[in-house]
C-alpha cells in the first residue's frame, strides 16, 4: 500500500509518499459446513461478494439422490397417513396404530429436511459481504468444517497505519486529504 499526502501552500502542491500497512476491522474466514470433494471454485483474490453468494461447490450428486429418495419417501407416507386418519376417525384402526403412523410421518419428514440440509450446504456461502482477500481452496480438494476456504475483509472499515519520521510531522496537520492505493484492489483509492 502506498499512502500519499498532500500540502498546499501558495500556489504550489507537493506530497510525501509513505508505505502503510493496511488493516481491517473486519473480516470474515469462511469455512464448509460440510465434508467433501471440491467441484467448482467460485470466487478469487480481489474479488467483491455479497452475503449468501456461493463461494465453493462439493460434488453433490449422492447429496440429490438422498434428498430426492428423502422427498418420495416422505410423500409416500403423507399420503398413508391421510388415508390413515380417515380410517382412524370411523374407528377402524386403533389409537396406538393411529400414533406409530404419525411418528413415522414425522420421522420421514425430518429425514427429508435434513438431507436438504445437506445439500444446501454443498454450496459455501460468504457469511458477509466483502472483498476476498485470501483463497486457500482449489479445485478437486478434500474438504470438511475444520479447513479454512476464504479470508474476506470489509472494506468500509480499513485503517492504514503509517509511521511519519519526526522531522516530516510540521509538513502534517489533522484533517490534512490522503490518498491511499493498493494493487490489491487497483481500482478503489
Amino acid at each position: 500500500v502506498s499512502l500519499d499526502w498532500f500540502h498546499h501552500g501558495e500556489g504550489l502542491s507537493s506530497y510525501l509518499l509513505y508505505n502503510a500497512t493496511v488493516e481491517t476491522e473486519e473480516m470474515v474466514d469462511v469455512y464448509a459446513q460440510a465434508t467433501g470433494l471440491v467441484r467448482r471454485v467460485l470466487a478469487e483474490e480481489g474479488d467483491r461478494v455479497e452475503a449468501g453468494r456461493i463461494l465453493v461447490r462439493l460434488a453433490d450428486e449422492d447429496l440429490k439422490l438422498s434428498e430426492a429418495e428423502a422427498q418420495v419417501n416422505y410423500r409416500k407416507l403423507e399420503s398413508q397417513f391421510e388415508r390413515t386418519k380417515e380410517m382412524h376417525t370411523r374407528k377402524l384402526i386403533s389409537q396406538e396404530d393411529f400414533e406409530k403412523f404419525r411418528f413415522d410421518l414425522e420421522q420421514a419428514k425430518i429425514r427429508w429436511q435434513r438431507t436438504k440440509l445437506a445439500l444446501d450446504f454443498a454450496a459455501v456461502r460468504s457469511p458477509a459481504p466483502g472483498v476476498v482477500a485470501e483463497r486457500m481452496v482449489k479445485l478437486g480438494d478434500r474438504i470438511g468444517p475444520s479447513n479454512k476456504l476464504y479470508s474476506i475483509v470489509n472494506l468500509s472499515k480499513l485503517i492504514a497505519k503509517v509511521h511519519v519520521p519526526g522531522r516530516e510531522l510540521r509538513n502534517l496537520s489533522v484533517g490534512q486529504t490522503a490518498k491511499v492505493t493498493t494493487d490489491f484492489l487497483p481500482d478503489v483509492n
